[in-house]
C-alpha cells in the first residue's frame, strides 16, 4: 500500500513530560533553563511548559525539537 502526505502525521518536538531547553529573551540578554513540557507539540505550536524549581507553568512556542521559546509575560 502506498502512503499519501495525508495520512503521514509528523512527530512531535516535544513529548510530555519531557525535559526541555526554554529560552527567554529580553532585548540583547538571552537566558536558557530547563523545563518539562506538559503535552506533545509540534515545531510551531504553543505548549505549556512546568518551572520544576518553582512548580508554576507558562506559555512557551515550540521551535525544534526539545526546544521552547517562552511566550512573554505581562505584568
Amino acid at each position: 500500500e502506498v502512503l499519501t502526505v495525508a495520512q503521514v502525521e509528523a512527530q512531535p518536538a516535544v513529548v510530555r513530560n519531557q525535559p526541555v531547553t526554554v529560552r527567554v529573551q529580553a532585548g540583547q540578554v538571552e537566558l536558557q533553563a530547563t523545563g518539562v513540557a506538559l503535552a506533545d507539540a509540534r515545531s510551531g505550536e504553543r505548549v505549556r511548559v512546568l518551572n520544576p524549581a518553582s512548580r508554576e507553568s507558562f506559555g512557551a512556542r515550540v521551535v525544534a525539537a526539545g526546544l521552547v521559546v517562552a511566550e512573554e509575560v505581562s505584568r
